[in-house]
């Protein structure tokens, strides 16, 4: 790899992180913290509500749980020694939320094609973060 394609790392980057990879990184992550602060923290008073007519158990807590893996695991893609459960953790939630929240198969049009639009989108996402993992699993 040429010098042009590295840049020097700011405290807490890995040192020689390929600029693709940390610009790559910042796309994955804004997605997540956009929807954690948007979807979740402003939408606060109904998030529960929705998780639990999806008749998932303790709705407060999930989405608690929900909003600190959206805010605070996308940070974490940019810590040597986090980045890889970080993209799994990741990865997990995107499979898990397309599977309970975005179920299109058991919609009719109209709705059917956006849910299965946004079903599509967490799993390809759920694939990028698969590759984030496995190329920095076992670097430290």
């Amino acid at each position: 790899m040429k010098p042009a394609d590295r840049i020097g790392a700011p405290p807490g980057l890995q040192s020689g992180v390929p600029l693709l990879s940390i610009i790559g990184r910042m796309m994955i992550g804004l997605l997540f913290v956009w929807s954690g602060v948007f979807g979740i923290v402003l939408e606060w008073p109904a998030v529960p509500d929705m998780i639990a007519a999806k008749g998932l158990p303790g709705p407060v807590l999930l989405g608690i749980g929900a909003a600190c893996i959206e805010l605070l695991c996308p940070l974490a893609l940019f810590h040597p020694r986090l980045e890889a459960g970080a993209a799994l953790i990741l990865a997990a939630y995107c499979v898990g939320t397309a599977i309970v929240f975005h179920n299109y198969w058991t919609l009719q049009e109209p709705n059917r094609l956006m849910q299965q639009f946004h079903f599509l989108k967490n799993v390809s996402l759920a694939g990028a973060l698969l590759v984030i993992a496995a190329q920095t699993s076992g670097k430290s």
